[in-house]
């Protein structure tokens, strides 16, 4: 039994490093990924968009190189102790009150993230995921906004939406929402 889904777990790939690194971390924490739908208790939404997933990966996506030069400057290893800190906090303070064990794997994922291996490769990994995510058909956007406060998918967007937030006001990536948008981009419908 154990053994074999150790193996199972040491041979599945999905192909992007992120994703398998989650499921590794789960695994050796021993808790599943949380994929129970949210019932729109903590759903996040931008009014006219279909999918708060597939706006927040598409404009990361289409800020791919600012990403990578922010993520470059915060974790660069001349960077004063003190600011180090502060960005290594802000990178694991929205998993505060999320159960110990699903914590760990998060906090950990997100270490491995944007660590020194990763910034060495240019935070491939980082890029390869949110490429991944980006390109995402209609449905599966969809779906992951539906999945568990716990899942990868919640992980990823508490993990990146500072980045995003920090990306936008600086006017390097493009605004989630768009106040002076007149419809939907969806349906083509006026906002009441």
């Amino acid at each position: 039994g154990s053994a074999r889904l150790d193996r199972l777990v040491a041979t599945a790939r999905s192909g992007v490093a992120a994703i398998d690194r989650w499921a590794e971390l789960l695994h050796e924490a021993g808790v599943c990924d949380d994929e129970s739908e949210t019932g729109g208790k903590d759903k996040i939404v931008v009014v006219g968009e279909y999918s708060y997933h597939h706006i927040l990966f598409s404009r990361l996506h289409g800020a791919r190189a600012a990403l990578r030069d922010f993520f470059d400057e915060i974790t660069h290893p001349e960077v004063e102790e003190g600011d180090a800190a502060v960005w290594q906090s802000w990178l694991v303070q929205p998993f505060a009150k999320w159960p110990p064990g699903r914590r760990a794997v998060a906090e950990a994922w997100v270490r491995w993230l944007v660590g020194p291996e990763q910034r060495r490769a240019g935070f491939q990994a980082l890029l390869e995921f949110v490429e991944h995510e980006s390109g995402l058909p209609h449905d599966e956007h969809i779906s992951r906004d539906y999945a568990g406060r716990f899942s990868l998918a919640g992980a990823a967007c508490e993990a990146l939406i500072g980045a995003a937030g920090e990306l936008e006001a600086d006017g390097l990536m493009e605004k989630l929402a768009d106040p002076e948008r007149e419809a939907c981009a969806v349906c083509g419908r006026t906002p009441r």
